[in-house]
């Protein structure tokens, strides 16, 4: 059974995530729970259906052309929208996200370092280095973060 017949049949989904381009709302290990598209406004986060792949992005402009509905998403962690979606390959509305337990500053040293999953389980590990890591990471993060900022406000 699809995903779109369970949410037809009134039902919410949970789906797993995988990837980086919520991050820090959604990361790799979360799932989030998908209702039906009913009522959409920018702000929310859709789940829409890009070739074969699930993508979950958030909707910042709605456009309605010629009697066609499109979409304007992009991930909170990108710099530029994705391709315009239409209402059709929408499948759903995240309504809630279900957090795998990681703290916020290994999450992002995980962000930036994607062998820190394999290195969490590594029991040898000096565990200096890893706070050192993260601590270098979260710095990287709100550099980032505050680079992102400012280039949105010169917009």
């Amino acid at each position: 059974m699809t995903i779109e017949r369970v949410l037809k049949g009134g039902l919410n989904v949970r789906v797993p995530v995988r990837g980086s381009s919520m991050f820090p709302l959604l990361s790799t290990g979360d799932s989030v729970i998908v209702t039906s598209p009913d009522n959409l406004k920018e702000g929310d986060i859709i789940l829409f259906r890009d070739r074969e792949n699930l993508v979950c992005h958030r909707l910042v402009r709605i456009i309605n052309q010629e009697g066609e509905v499109y979409y304007i998403t992009r991930g909170d962690a990108l710099f530029s929208t994705d391709r315009p979606v239409m209402a059709k390959d929408v499948i759903g509305k995240v309504i809630d996200v279900e957090r795998k337990r990681v703290s916020l500053p290994r999450r992002v040293f995980l962000f930036f370092n994607p062998l820190g999953w394999k290195a969490m389980k590594w029991k040898d590990l000096n565990r200096k280095m890893m706070n050192l890591a993260i601590k270098a990471s979260a710095l990287m993060f709100i550099s980032i973060s505050v680079l992102q900022g400012f280039l949105r406000f010169r917009r």
